[in-house]
């Protein structure tokens, strides 16, 4: 399976589960907001003209705030649905077959190739040292603490492009958190 098949469905199940908490969430928040507003409307006919408009104002104030908090736990439980769908795939990668795990090491090592084309030295974990050190035209310098992956550097160390799953999951968490804060506070 390649990596980005695996990032693929990762994205796919977090969304999913994600978009389902969000419309539960949704839901209570719709039946929250109903009873408040039964109950404000209620009250204001009781205390009259001259309490209305100190109660909608709080009423604004109240929605706000609840409006608010829900979108701060809607992001909390798509955070945790995300960081428990990564934990998954780090799972996955550990025990995939070492045929399709060296195919990905080369996979990523020619990925770094392309961002850094002079690189010269590649490092890797001790279990993709053997596919790193088969790509023509780099050498191997070292091994590092990685689930997996590469870092390419060129001659001198100057520059390193980091091609580990942890720097990819990385990278894919970011632009999805973003894009799921981004969803709800947009909705706000």
């Amino acid at each position: 399976m390649s990596l980005d098949k695996v990032a693929k469905e990762i994205i796919a199940e977090a969304e999913s589960k994600a978009f389902e908490e969000a419309r539960q969430a949704d839901a209570e928040a719709k039946q929250v907001l109903a009873e408040a507003k039964k109950k404000a409307s209620a009250e204001s006919q009781a205390i009259g003209l001259q309490s209305q408009a100190l109660l909608a104002e709080l009423k604004t104030t109240e929605l706000s705030s609840f409006r608010l908090e829900q979108n701060k736990r809607l992001i909390t439980e798509k955070r945790r649905a995300l960081e428990e769908v990564f934990s998954l795939a780090e799972k996955e990668i550990a025990s995939m077959d070492s045929k399709k795990r060296a195919e990905l090491v080369v996979k990523l090592c020619k990925k770094g190739l392309k961002e850094l084309p002079d690189a010269k030295f590649v490092s890797s974990n001790a279990k993709d040292r053997a596919a790193a050190s088969s790509v023509k035209g780099l050498k191997f310098r070292s091994e590092i603490d990685c689930i997996g992956g590469v870092v390419l550097e060129n001659e001198d160390g100057s520059v390193a492009v980091n091609c580990t799953f942890e720097e990819i999951f990385a990278k894919v968490k970011e632009e999805n958190l973003d894009a799921i804060a981004q969803r709800v506070l947009g909705n706000a």
